[in-house]
């Protein structure tokens, strides 16, 4: 699965601010792709997300295991859960901990190509 991203990325190092971003910023949104993604993918294996950064030609890979899926369905249910059984007060305060991402390492970051051109690592 592929996530453009336009943000405007800060900083000396570019792929470790990517990586940063996609960790604090867009953590919640991976597992709820990678949810989705997997019920529909059928008999396919789902290997990751990728959040494509536009601006800076630069690719996060997140990596999906089986068992990463699993934790974050639990957490999910959870989530829907203290939602159904809360009051709407205590409901919007959500605080289920949130299972870690796992980013591949920097030297894996792609750098996306124009086009015409292919991806280089």
């Amino acid at each position: 699965m592929l996530d453009y991203k336009s943000d405007l990325l800060a900083g000396d190092d570019l792929a470790a601010a990517a990586q940063r971003r996609v960790r604090e910023r867009y953590a919640v949104q991976a597992r709820l792709y990678a949810i989705a993604a997997d019920r529909l993918r059928g008999p396919r294996r789902l290997a990751g997300l990728l959040f494509a950064f536009i601006r800076h030609d630069l690719v996060v890979p997140v990596r999906i295991a089986e068992d990463t899926l699993a934790t974050w369905s639990d957490w999910l249910a959870r989530i829907a859960e203290t939602a159904e059984t809360a009051a709407p007060a205590a409901a919007a305060g959500l605080a289920a901990p949130a299972p870690p991402l796992t980013l591949a390492a920097p030297a894996a970051l792609l750098t996306l190509a124009a086009p015409g051109r292919e991806l280089r690592p």
